[in-house]
């Protein structure tokens, strides 16, 4: 990737040049941890002008689209995590008070489970409650 020394600020040239993320422009980009510095110079908001080669640019792309894989993987798996809020959190993530949930438990609506002594309920379980009040 060529990056042209000839570039633009739209700031102050003194103040800018200072900043650590023009100083990238004079620099060949070539590995992961330059085009991460790319990434933070591009949403810093510093205005530059910015030659690039077909092949950087590809690489480029491909390094944003594998990084939002990622983030979007890791997402998903937590998702997927089971946790085990209490009556008092079930309560304030469904909106009703403690003894509504009560309620619901004898009547097999949504039935907590015991752990460790202490009412527990499984996190997929109230989703799929919160989800069976809503039309598709």
């Amino acid at each position: 990737m060529y990056i042209s020394p000839f570039f633009v600020l739209r700031e102050n040239p003194l103040k800018s040049f200072h900043n650590p993320l023009v100083c990238l422009i004079h620099n060949k980009i070539n590995n992961v941890m330059d085009i991460e510095a790319l990434v933070t110079l591009a949403t810093s908001g510093t205005k530059v002008s910015v030659n690039i080669e077909l092949n950087d640019l590809i690489k480029f792309g491909d390094h944003l689209i594998n990084k939002k894989v990622k983030d979007l993987e890791q997402v998903v798996i937590d998702d997927k995590a089971e946790t085990y809020p209490t009556p008092k959190q079930v309560a304030n993530i469904l909106g009703v008070e403690p003894v509504t949930l009560w309620r619901w438990a004898k009547r097999g609506y949504l039935v907590p489970m015991e752990i460790g002594g202490k009412r527990r309920y499984k996190m997929s379980e109230v989703k799929a409650f919160l989800n069976k009040g809503r039309k598709s």
